[in-house]
């Protein structure tokens, strides 16, 4: 019996997917080379900047005050190499049962300063593109309830920068008047503050 015509011969049929095999092979390495083209950049490495030794520390206009007198406790802060410093972000920390913070102390050096006031701790922040005029953080006037709370004073400095970018923050050393409460934090070395005025 002769085969039919319109049935075609599985020779045929397989020579044509023969054929058709390398084709589709040749597209899909296509495709997964075309996924494949972006190119991968290496970022060159950046060195690490070396720390830059920097102080902060606390200035009380009468460590001896009485109970019922006005203080003035302020906050400096400098820098050995890294320039003035620009902004910061610090916490002034302090006993609310033995001193009341009335407010800030007015000061016209131009430097933008914002806080949030908490008993007990106040967050402090400011900046100016010129530097900080003597290295002046803040400035408040407080009210004596207990005497012994001029003792308790802490400072914690949470970001500080120089007007040249460099952080302040690396190698800080921080003088105030508690340091048995900042001794623990990491990389920060704490002494008492020595009666010295900026």
């Amino acid at each position: 019996m002769a085969p039919h015509r319109g049935a075609p011969h599985r020779g045929a049929l397989h020579r044509g997917r023969a054929r058709l095999l390398p084709a589709v092979i040749l597209l899909s390495l296509g495709s997964l080379a075309g996924c494949n083209d972006e190119r991968v950049g290496v970022a060159p490495l950046r060195p690490v900047p070396l720390p830059v030794p920097s102080n902060a520390w606390i200035v009380v206009s009468d460590s001896a005050a009485r109970a019922g007198s006005e203080v003035t406790v302020a906050a400096f802060a400098s820098s050995e190499a890294g320039g003035a410093v620009g902004s910061f972000t610090a916490r002034f920390l302090y006993d609310s049962l033995q001193l009341q913070v009335l407010g800030t102390d007015s000061i016209s050096d131009q430097v933008l300063r914002a806080m949030n006031p908490i008993p007990g701790e106040h967050r402090i922040a400011g900046a100016s593109a010129q530097g900080l005029p003597g290295g002046l953080l803040f400035r408040l006037r407080a009210k004596v309830i207990d005497p012994r709370g001029l003792r308790r004073l802490g400072l914690v400095i949470d970001e500080m920068h120089s007007i040249k970018f460099a952080d302040l923050t690396m190698q800080l050393e921080v003088q105030d008047t508690r340091a048995a409460l900042l001794s623990g934090v990491p990389g920060l070395r704490v002494q008492p503050a020595p009666e010295r005025r900026p």
